[in-house]
């Protein structure tokens, strides 16, 4: 019976997670935690059972996207010419920061930010840096260009364009210009 209950605890704090995810990025971080558990399928206790807080939720929900771009970056050096690949995580990296931007503040407000910028950042920029060790992708670089460079331009760019995506992903393209002079132009 326990091993039971604990199967069942460990899918509602997925489903939880994935749920806050969809709401959260599209209605906001301050959407009430009572609407992101109905969307789970899971009464208020147990999302608060898992999630005492807010801040608790808002972790785990930036964390779970930290990782599903870590998972994008296997993908691309598995299934995309280096060229490709290159742009791809450039402009998945522009939209993750526009759509993440109200996430990030909310942590920030929470205090979480600084154990969200030490687990979350680190694991965006160890999967840039594994996208750049490819050989054919590290030679399209300008010498000195980082993966902390790609995560941080992104960032910036998401900070000046708002939420227009159009527009982050041409500047993120004018960049990509700039320091992977050998990059095939945006189709």
């Amino acid at each position: 019976m326990r091993a039971t209950q604990r199967a069942d605890a460990i899918r509602s704090r997925a489903r939880i997670i994935a749920a806050a995810r969809v709401v959260i990025d599209r209605d906001g971080p301050a959407v009430s935690l009572d609407r992101i558990a109905r969307e789970a399928g899971v009464g208020s206790a147990t999302l608060y059972r898992h999630f005492p807080t807010r801040a608790h939720l808002l972790g785990q929900v930036f964390s779970a996207k930290a990782g599903t771009l870590a998972e994008y970056v296997e993908e691309l050096g598995r299934n995309k010419p280096t060229s490709s690949a290159l742009r791809a995580w450039a402009h998945r990296l522009v939209q993750e920061a526009i759509t993440d931007r109200g996430l990030g503040a909310a942590l920030l407000s929470a205090g979480l930010e600084p154990v969200a910028d030490s687990q979350c950042r680190g694991r965006v920029v160890d999967a840039t840096r594994q996208l750049l060790a490819l050989s054919p992708v590290a030679q399209s670089l300008a010498p000195g260009v980082t993966a902390e460079d790609f995560v941080d331009v992104a960032t910036s760019v998401a900070i000046v364009v708002d939420e227009d995506v159009v527009r982050g992903l041409r500047l993120m393209d004018l960049w990509l210009t700039g320091v992977a002079p050998g990059l095939p132009p945006a189709p």
